[in-house]
Formats: structure tokens, sequence, C-alpha cells
């Protein structure tokens, strides 16, 4: 008996890093992160609070917001592979890793990764060629095209449309240093695009047919965020609607679609070479990072309710 004992300590004292996370993600019971159903994600994340994105996506957003807008190909040079998986492994296993020692283009990826992940993209596959119908028609009726494309966000899943509303505002955000990072909006669109909008059956010939079109609703999505999100203008509220009055709001003045490209100010492109960027270079309108999340009754149940007590956060 006491050499079993020692046998079982010499094994587990031989166990890699990864194994260990492997054997406590199984024994913890905990949900996965990478790989899981969106709203899955944010009905188990409610008991830590309400929050536009899951909390590994606005730990990205925060890292890069803090150490990244600057940072020359953002979202386009790839991380470190084996990082980012290590990264992915933490999460999975309920951790909380640190980003400390992390580099930014390593983080980046790991949002990319999230998105890429997801069993659903944001926009729902059997969505997606309503999305790449409206994508077409915006290149000749741009105006309706876009209100056309309103409708269709404000149909989302809650969990959808506030995700995608978030990742959005924050691409905007990224845009505007595009004379720092090289970043423009059409660049952000060809990195995120296949993303947020992608067909169910991934052959070439859908992915090729759509992708231009799935690049212009990407723009279309990022340079006119606070427009297609708002719940004020146009007709937004079909007949029989039962959306209540709580989607993030932003007044429109006279047509919202005339002349609502936003334009990098001066203070977004400039930057202290020491510090990075502070609050005051940050345009106006990006200083509100975190929008009220539309508060639509999801269509799951809190599982901490279901089963009668909340767990408390690690």
């Amino acid at each position: 008996m006491p050499e079993n004992k020692a046998t079982v300590c010499r094994t587990s004292s031989y166990l890699s890093h990864p194994a260990y996370r492997k054997i406590k993600r199984v024994l913890s019971f905990r949900r996965r992160v990478f790989g899981q159903r969106l709203e899955e994600t944010v009905l188990y994340e409610r008991r830590y609070g309400v929050h536009m994105a899951p909390l590994v996506v606005e730990q990205c957003v925060d890292f890069i917001r803090e150490r990244g807008l600057l940072e020359v190909g953002l979202f386009r040079q790839p991380g470190q592979a084996t990082l980012v998986k290590e990264l992915q492994d933490a999460f999975d296993a309920g951790e909380k890793p640190s980003f400390d020692s992390t580099d930014v283009h390593t983080v980046a990826s790991l949002l990319k990764l999230y998105l890429r992940e997801l069993p659903e993209p944001l926009v729902p596959f059997s969505r997606y060629q309503d999305f790449l119908l409206c994508g077409k028609n915006i290149s000749s009726e741009r105006k309706q095209g876009l209100t056309a494309l309103q409708h269709l966000l404000h149909e989302l899943p809650v969990a959808n449309f506030n995700l995608l509303n978030y990742i959005c505002q924050f691409l905007n955000e990224v845009q505007s240093y595009s004379s720092s990072n090289k970043m423009s909006t059409q660049n952000l669109a060809t990195v995120f695009g296949p993303n947020i909008l992608r067909p169910k059956a991934e052959d070439p010939e859908s992915i090729i047919g759509g992708a231009a079109v799935v690049q212009q609703l990407m723009s279309e999505l990022i340079r006119e965020h606070q427009c297609l999100f708002s719940r004020e203008g146009g007709n937004v509220d079909a007949p029989g609607s039962s959306r209540p009055d709580s989607y993030p709001c932003h007044r429109w003045k006279g047509d919202p679609f005339e002349g609502a490209h936003t334009q990098p100010t001066a203070q977004a492109q400039s930057h202290d070479s020491r510090l990075g960027i502070t609050a005051e270079h940050l345009p106006q309108q990006q200083l509100a990072h975190h929008p009220s999340p539309c508060s639509r009754q999801l269509s799951l149940p809190l599982i901490a309710e279901r089963r009668g007590s909340a767990q408390k956060p690690v």
C-alpha cells in the first residue's frame, strides 16, 4: 500500500501543466469558454454581474485598449501560437490569466480565436443569406440598405446583439488610430468579417462568393455602429415587436445615414511616446467604452436559478 501511494505521488509530480489543467477542468465541472455557445456563456457569467461581452472578450479588449491601439498591424500580425493555446487552456480551466507579460498581438489573436471558435457566429447561420442580400442592396441603395441592416441587427438574439455592438464599437476605436496602427476600417473588416458572418457550409465557393459583400457589411457595421445599433431614428420597431426600450441609444438628428461617417480627430492621432495613450488623447465619443447592454430576456433560464443556488466566483 505505501508503495502504491508513493507511485501515485511520483506520477502526479510528473504531470505536465497542460495535463494538470485538463484534469482540473474535468474535476471542477467548469464550463469551457472557447467553443461554448455564446448565450450559455452569458448566462453563466451573469452571476458575476451584467456585461456587454463575455469576460474573456472584455479582458482582451481592455488590454489592447490600454497597450495596443498604436501597434502597427494590430489584428493582422499573428501572435505567438503556443502562448495563445496556453491562454486558451487557462480560460477553459476556469482561470483568469494575467496578460502582464503578454504581447499585444498574442492577445489580439486570442480575441479573434474566441470569435472563430463560437459554434455559431454572431450572425447566426440562419440569417447569413439575409445579411448577404442586405449587403448587396447597400451597394445600390445605401440609405435603404442600412435601414434594412438595422432591422436585421435588432432581430438578432440579445447576446449576439450585445457582443456585436461591443466589438464594432471597439473596432471603430481601433480604426481611429489608423494613422499609427495602419488598420483602416477596410483592413479590420477583412480580418473580422469572416469571423462575424460566415455560411454554415464553409466550402470555398460559398466563402469566396460572399467575401466582398461580407467585407462591405463589416465595414458598415464598424463605421456606422452608433446608428445601426441604436433603437431610435427610422422605423426600427415593426408592428407587434416585443423589444423593450432598453438598447444602447444615440439620438439621430435628421437622416441617420447621411454624413454619419466618423473621422479620426487630431487628438485621436496624437500620442505620448513615453506613456502611451491617455484619456485626453481619446476622441470624446470613445470615452464611454461600455454602453448599457440590451436587457431583453434571454431565452434560457439562468443556470444558478435552475439549480436553486448560485455559485460564488473563485
